[in-house]
């Protein structure tokens, strides 16, 4: 998922995505940019650390659109570009997309492929985390790195864990209403998110998001 399938750095992750494509394809990659870039931002306000790997969590390339994972890479990337000693890592979780869709992650196969190194400043999830994921052996250390997930299921199996300060935060998809009123175009990437997506925290409505 390299830089180079979407453009390099030097442009902003807004125009980056814009060029994508037209339509709903266009807001699907605007919208995973727009998650890297809220979740990117909640690691830097939670966290001083800023030497170390983020290791970002994707499916295989055969069960999602590559463009939005690059879409969703480069903007995280985007953030975290003026910190030189924080490198990001990828790692593929092998799950299907109708898992992913449907919060059925295998627990012991999200375990055994997380990367087991000290200097793990965080783990970042496209593919959501898996039912009772609090009891993971990553959990068991004096400070383990901690979870910011997109959850793609609204299923919450996140819930114990970030009651236990192991998760960060988590977006996920608005429930949309027929009676909603039509929102402005976004100029924004953090506009874009607010618009169709949710951000749930320790800190912030965590009853009420993971109802």
């Amino acid at each position: 998922m390299a830089l180079s399938l979407v453009g390099c750095l030097s442009l902003t992750i807004w125009q980056a995505t814009q060029s994508l494509g037209s339509g709903n394809v266009e807001r699907s990659h605007r919208g995973q940019a727009s998650i890297a870039y809220v979740l990117a931002h909640e690691f830097l306000a939670q966290t001083t650390h800023r030497n170390g790997e983020i290791v970002l969590l994707f499916p295989p390339e055969s069960e999602a659109p590559v463009a939005a994972l690059d879409s969703f890479y480069e903007g995280f990337a985007r953030v975290m570009s003026r910190f030189r000693s924080i490198k990001l890592r990828e790692v593929t979780i092998p799950t299907t997309r109708r898992d992913c869709e449907e919060g059925r992650l295998d627990r012991e196969t999200f375990e055994k492929n997380l990367p087991a190194t000290s200097d793990i400043l965080a783990f970042v999830s496209w593919v959501g985390f898996p039912e009772e994921g609090e009891g993971m052996s990553v959990f068991s250390g004096a400070e383990p790195p901690p979870f910011f997930i997109y959850d793609p299921s609204n299923a919450a199996h996140w819930k114990s864990a970030m009651e236990a300060g192991f998760v960060g935060a988590v977006a996920r998809q608005k429930t949309s209403s027929k009676n909603a009123t039509p929102q402005a175009e976004p100029d924004t990437p953090r506009q874009f998110f607010d618009n169709s997506y949710q951000l749930i925290t320790h800190t912030a409505h965590l009853d009420q998001g993971a109802q």
